[in-house]
């Protein structure tokens, strides 16, 4: 099981790097956060400490949850539940809403990919099989490879997606003469109160905002079964170390991006602003063919973090169907064979319902 599941606990610095990165951050950082920034303004810049406080939550514990894992052999994180409190009535607590949980984020990424590549190809490519296509492509490599095959694909999506991000920046200062304070200057003249200092209650919802977004994305089950494929200690403490650069260059860059769309396309309401990115990359990919390109590449990449989402997530769902459900309380004897393959089916099944569920999104 910790084989499929964990990788064999052997993931290296790039590899474990790459996979939390790209659990940290998905599609939505850039088709999401640009636009909030458009809306917002500079108050917006609360987004890069969202993601760093979950940095220093890792911190708090993973290096001790590690060690932990490691000599009591845990899959999911009900393992480590059942190890401290010893109760039988928690531990499917905790089953229950993890499932419900990981079920409803599985069914967002499901919707997410079809609305994604539908609004990319502007239709060329219907919703109902952009969603099917894209599934059927991560059920294989996951049953073919697990963590292993999740986390490789983390590592290809991380470095497009961090190479990508950078391009479009440089593509957006292009199209407004390469000149940062001229956007900040438009905007000050124009939309003053998006470079106003924010009002206690805004400072207020933001520090609620950072305990919130801390505390819950550090403990999602498929970033806790991260923290036991560490191949040791150390490569863990590594690779967050480097995680905490990643926001300034992540969120950061992104935030600046919906800055500058406020020069280049004044006036959008909320629903215009959602287009706002795939706006950006039509005028960047007109630059040359050297940006025609870098945009097609960084357009799957915002696709393939979707998708590396999902396969975290119905991978952390398949497991707790193996070693929880069926594993502690359906057949504690069966082969680890035979639960993992449970895993598998179950986590099939639970994609073929949720499937349907997403089929015609309200």
């Amino acid at each position: 099981m910790s084989n499929y599941y964990l990788a064999g606990r052997n993931l290296g610095f790039i590899a474990l790097f790459f996979t939390l990165y790209a659990t940290q951050y998905s599609g939505n950082t850039i088709v999401g956060y640009a636009p909030t920034a458009y809306r917002t303004g500079f108050s917006w810049l609360q987004s890069i400490s969202f993601t760093t406080v979950i940095i220093g939550i890792y911190l708090l514990f993973a290096p001790r949850l590690y060690v932990i894992s490691k000599r009591q052999n845990f899959v999911t994180p009900t393992d480590w539940l059942q190890f401290r409190f010893k109760s039988k009535a928690v531990t499917l607590l905790s089953i229950f809403i993890m499932l419900w949980g990981l079920g409803n984020y599985l069914l967002e990424q499901l919707v997410a990919i079809g609305q994604a590549v539908s609004g990319m190809t502007g239709g060329t490519i219907p919703y109902e099989i952009a969603v099917i296509a894209f599934v059927l492509v991560m059920l294989i490599y996951e049953w073919m490879g697990g963590m292993k095959a999740v986390a490789f694909t983390d590592v290809l999506q991380g470095v497009i997606l961090m190479i990508g991000i950078f391009v479009f920046l440089a593509g957006a200062l292009y199209l407004v003469g390469g000149n940062f304070s001229e956007v900040t200057r438009f905007v000050a003249e124009t939309e003053p109160a998006k470079i106003a200092v924010p009002s206690m209650d805004v400072s207020i919802n933001w520090f609620s905002m950072l305990l919130l977004v801390g505390l819950g994305a550090s403990i999602y089950p498929h970033a806790v079964q991260r923290i036991y494929s560490a191949e040791s200690e150390k490569t863990l403490k590594n690779s967050f170390a480097r995680m905490a650069w990643m926001p300034p260059i992540t969120t950061g860059l992104v935030f600046v991006v919906g800055i500058i769309g406020l020069m280049l396309y004044p006036g959008l309401g909320e629903n215009g602003s959602e287009q706002l990115v795939g706006l950006m990359a039509n005028e960047i990919a007109a630059i040359n063919p050297f940006f025609y390109w870098m945009m097609i590449i960084f357009f799957g990449g915002i696709v393939a973090a979707i998708i590396s989402t999902a396969d975290s997530v119905l991978l952390s769902f398949s497991s707790m169907l193996s070693n929880d459900v069926y594993g502690k309380f359906i057949s504690p004897r069966a082969s680890e064979h035979k639960k993992v393959m449970v895993g598998k089916v179950g986590g099939i099944i639970a994609v073929i319902i949720l499937l349907w569920i997403a089929w015609n999104p309200v």
